[in-house]
């Protein structure tokens, strides 16, 4: 798996910011946010019982009771309609401030957890990262869309820990970034070992790593 490939797709440690569907409405008529709804819960009924591999847009939009036009309109690609499907909660795709950095590592492992717990990203990640590794248009949507601002999510949490005197050992955020959700993914998807147990002790190792003096100062 090349690097920022899981990344790209653990925005639940990630911020893409609030309203991903509406930045996609074009000019002319506004849509309607019940016919996204619709499309969204169809996809996500989809995945849960036919798969990513299996999936269609022309069952989405069956399901949906719109044209298939109507799903192309809003959605560029399968794998961006099934990303939008799988994180639905805003506020499960932002960088967090608490006002500590123990509280924002804290919320962002919690929200990959629970991003990767459901079972529709279940359903669905595997042929994401398919897509996102043998298709480069997808690859570099979902980039634009999705991994780089979280990177800048990641970078100014970063600076604001430094500015309070949280952090004394350099770190970049996309490193910060991977450490966590790389974390978390390979617990919920390969090791299966206890998600809470993981996320107490990733917050105590980094909390603790990065606030240790840096040597070289």
């Amino acid at each position: 798996m090349q690097s920022g490939e899981a990344g790209a797709l653990a925005v639940e440690a990630s911020a893409v910011g609030p309203g991903a569907a509406e930045q996609r409405a074009g000019a002319g008529r506004p849509r309607d946010p019940r016919v996204d709804e619709a499309i969204l819960r169809a996809t996500r009924d989809l995945l849960v019982t036919l798969g990513y591999q299996r999936l269609a847009l022309d069952a989405v939009a069956r399901r949906a009771g719109v044209s298939r036009t109507t799903v192309r309109l809003r959605w560029k690609s399968k794998a961006e309609l099934v990303f939008d499907a799988v994180s639905p909660d805003p506020q499960i795709l932002q960088v967090p401030d608490t006002g500590s950095l123990e509280g924002d590592i804290r919320r962002c492992v919690d929200n990959t957890v629970r991003l990767f717990r459901s079972a529709p990203m279940r359903a669905a990640f595997q042929g994401l990262l398919d897509d996102v590794r043998n298709h480069p248009d997808v690859r570099r949507a979902l980039a634009e869309r999705i991994y780089r601002p979280s990177i800048e999510g990641f970078s100014r949490l970063v600076a604001r820990a430094v500015a309070r005197g949280e952090i004394r050992q350099p770190i970049d955020g996309d490193v910060l970034f991977d450490v966590i959700a790389g974390s978390s993914l390979y617990r919920l998807t390969v090791s299966g070992g206890d998600a809470a147990r993981l996320a107490d002790q990733l917050v105590a190792v980094l909390t603790a790593g990065l606030a240790a003096p840096n040597k070289e100062q």
